[in-house]
């Protein structure tokens, strides 16, 4: 009998070192795959991954979905489990035609990334909806990120038409409109030329306090704070003139509101009264010469004698 003896030790601890770093690494990639699912699965837009199908000339002729994020799967009403595996047009055959399938294609084939806006897709209900979609080529596989932007884009034409009518209403009245957002005058009604002498342009970006006579300060930290309050507030003070002189205006102030009640500017609506501050203070002469160039012409059925008009 014949035997060898050989000391195993170090090989031994050597595999059991090997083994230890490859069970580090599967619960590290587990960990990552996890993280990964629950940062896909966090995201609020629908996000697709799909690989090609060819036919037996080579061209793609469907795609097979390798992964879903949870929007998806409420979009389509199915469980993740239900949705790997499916083909993309048998889920979703109105993605047959150019705009999309054909799109799908050549990213695959290019490696080329796709963004689309406001692409029309029917609901299956007869109505149309806007998707937003972004598509890159991972591999030889899409990933595809969409948007439904219909609401956001009825919401914002809508409040286009609003701004529109308020701009059209602002403009044909005789009193200064002044509307502000974030702290800054962003709209005034073109009325300021003619109550101030100064253009609608040049007071955008600038704030109330930069228009304001300095003795009016306190008073517009005070009108501040209510508006922020939600107040609706009034306010009689000194303005500066394109002449450079102040003019008294009267304004009502109201404050803007977003969705939670919190303020996001005002819309203020300024009244010409320097006729009757100059006249309240002890002027009257002046106050009547002030009221008379700004009146309109007497009727004649009035009885009383009309504005003299320059020739």
């Amino acid at each position: 009998l014949y035997g060898v003896m050989r000391d195993t030790t170090e090989s031994q601890e050597a595999q059991s070192h090997l083994e230890a770093v490859e069970a580090d690494i599967r619960d590290s990639l587990r960990a990552e795959r996890k993280r990964l699912r629950t940062t896909l699965d966090s995201m609020f837009y629908p996000l697709l991954l799909f690989s090609p199908v060819r036919d037996d000339a080579g061209r793609i002729c469907d795609f097979t979905i390798t992964d879903a994020n949870r929007a998806v799967c409420e979009l389509m009403g199915r469980e993740r489990h239900e949705v790997l595996g499916a083909r993309l047009l048998q889920s979703f055959p109105d993605q047959a035609s150019p705009e999309f399938f054909g799109r799908y294609v050549q990213v695959v084939e290019t490696g080329e990334p796709f963004v689309v806006n406001s692409l029309p897709y029917p609901d299956g209900r007869g109505g149309v909806r806007l998707l937003d979609l972004r598509g890159v080529r991972v591999g030889d596989m899409i990933n595809l990120v969409f948007r439904d932007v219909t609401d956001e884009l009825t919401t914002a034409d809508r409040l286009a038409r609003t701004e529109s009518a308020f701009r059209l209403l602002a403009e044909s009245v005789s009193d200064v409109i002044v509307r502000s957002e974030r702290g800054a005058i962003t709209w005034v009604s073109p009325s300021v030329r003619d109550i101030l002498s100064l253009e609608p342009a040049d007071l955008v970006g600038l704030r109330l306090r930069d228009l304001a006579h300095p003795e009016h300060e306190d008073e517009l930290l005070r009108l501040r704070e209510d508006l922020v309050a939600g107040e609706r507030v009034e306010f009689e003070g000194r303005f500066r003139t394109g002449e450079g002189g102040y003019r008294w205006l009267w304004l009502v102030v109201s404050p803007l509101l977003d969705a939670t009640g919190g303020s996001t500017g005002w819309v203020a609506t300024g009244r010409d009264i320097e006729a009757e501050v100059t006249a309240r203070r002890g002027r009257p002469l002046e106050g009547l010469r002030v009221f008379i160039r700004s009146a309109a012409p007497v009727s004649p059925d009035s009885g009383l004698a009309p504005r003299p008009t320059a020739d």
